[in-house]
């Protein structure tokens, strides 16, 4: 009885976690994930977050409805899974944004691969219509909180964005 207990937790957990759609860490995740970092003496060092959004992605469901949307949201996060580092954290942020944690990982290592991420997805044969994305970095060297390191990132995604899409920008110190 206890043990099936304990694994029926285990699931609601897995459940409480995931998101349905793309089957990655959810925002749950993430913020618990960040929570047991900040806990650790050395917290982020040697650390790097990237907040990557869709380009245009609102008139790609408009134009294909949301079932397409539904996939294509599902097709860039299983692209960023294969070309992301089984100890790295990928979880869905929000609607077409997704979050990237890069542990152990210097601004330089992390700017290569944030680029090699966003051409994963540009030159990737979409289907419908050719999806891009855009992508902010921060490096939590130079940040004391978890809320910090996702606002500058945040703001580093923005960057890219009014930079004309299908963009990087990091904020670090190379």
């Amino acid at each position: 009885m206890l043990k099936q207990r304990d694994a029926f937790e285990f699931q609601l957990k897995n459940i409480a976690n995931t998101d349905p759609l793309t089957g990655v860490s959810n925002r749950l995740a993430l913020s618990e994930y960040l929570k047991i970092v900040e806990s650790y003496p050395q917290k982020f060092s040697q650390t790097c977050l990237m907040i990557i959004d869709i380009d245009h992605f609102k008139s790609f469901n408009d134009s294909y409805g949301h079932a397409a949307g539904d996939e294509a949201l599902s097709q860039v996060a299983a692209l960023f899974q294969r070309h992301s580092r089984n100890y790295d954290f990928f979880a869905r942020y929000g609607g077409e944004e997704f979050v990237l944690i890069l542990p152990g990982t210097d601004t330089a290592s992390a700017n290569k691969t944030l680029e090699k991420l966003r051409l994963v997805v540009a030159n990737h044969e979409w289907l419908l219509r050719q999806l891009t994305v855009s992508i902010g970095l921060a490096s939590a060297d130079l940040f004391d909180d978890k809320k910090q390191l996702l606002e500058v990132a945040d703001q580093m995604l923005y960057k890219a964005k009014t930079q004309g899409r299908n963009q990087t920008s990091v904020f670090a110190t190379l």
